[in-house]
C-alpha cells in the first residue's frame, strides 16, 4: 500500500470534461454558437481523447509534467475549436483574435487547474487517512445474503480437500 495515494487516474476524465466545457465556453464568449446533435457527438468523441491521452503523460518531473499536460490540452482546444466553428450555421462571424485569446485563455486554466487538483486531491486522500487509519478488509460472509437456503461453506478436510469430492491437496 502507498503511503501517498496518486490521484493522476482521474486526469484523463478532468482533462476530457474541463477541455469540452471550457472550449464551448471560450467559443461562446468569442461569438461562437453552441454545438448542438451531432456536432455536441464530436465534441464529446474529442473530449474522450483528450482525456485518454492526458492519462498517457507520464509524471517525471513537475516541468516535463506540465510541458506535456499543456501540449495535450492545446490540442485538444485546437480539435475543439476546429470542430466548433466546421459547422458554423449562425450568421455573427467571430473575433479571430478573441477566439484565439479565449482558447488559449482556457488552455492555461486547465493545465494549471488540474496539477492543483492532483496535489489537493492527495493532500486530502492523505489527511483523511491519517484521520481515519488504513483500510481494513471485511471479513467474508459465510452465508451468501438474501439467500437463506444455501448451505454454509465447508471448511478444508483432514487432507486439505476443498470440498467432498475435491482431490487432496499436494503438500
Amino acid at each position: 500500500m502507498r503511503a501517498t495515494p496518486d490521484p493522476a487516474g482521474l486526469r484523463g476524465p478532468v482533462a476530457g470534461g474541463l477541455v469540452a466545457a471550457l472550449a464551448v465556453a471560450a467559443h461562446g464568449i468569442a461569438g461562437g454558437g453552441f454545438p448542438g446533435g451531432a456536432d455536441f457527438a464530436l465534441l464529446q468523441a474529442v473530449s474522450v481523447l483528450t482525456g485518454a491521452v492526458a492519462v498517457l503523460v507520464r509524471r517525471s518531473g513537475r516541468f516535463a509534467d506540465a510541458a506535456g499536460l499543456l501540449a495535450v490540452l492545446a490540442g485538444g482546444q485546437y480539435a475543439t475549436h476546429l470542430l466548433l466553428t466546421a459547422h458554423e450555421h449562425g450568421t455573427s462571424t467571430p473575433s479571430t483574435a478573441l477566439m484565439v485569446g479565449a482558447h488559449v485563455l482556457a488552455t492555461l486554466l486547465v493545465a494549471v487547474a488540474i496539477p492543483a487538483a492532483e496535489r489537493f486531491t492527495a493532500l486530502a486522500a492523505t489527511t483523511l487517512r491519517a484521520l481515519l487509519g488504513p483500510p481494513r478488509a471485511q471479513p467474508l460472509p459465510t452465508r451468501p445474503a438474501g439467500f437463506p437456503g444455501t448451505p454454509l461453506l465447508r471448511a478444508a478436510g483432514p487432507l486439505g480437500a476443498i470440498g467432498p469430492r475435491a482431490p487432496p491437496v499436494g503438500r
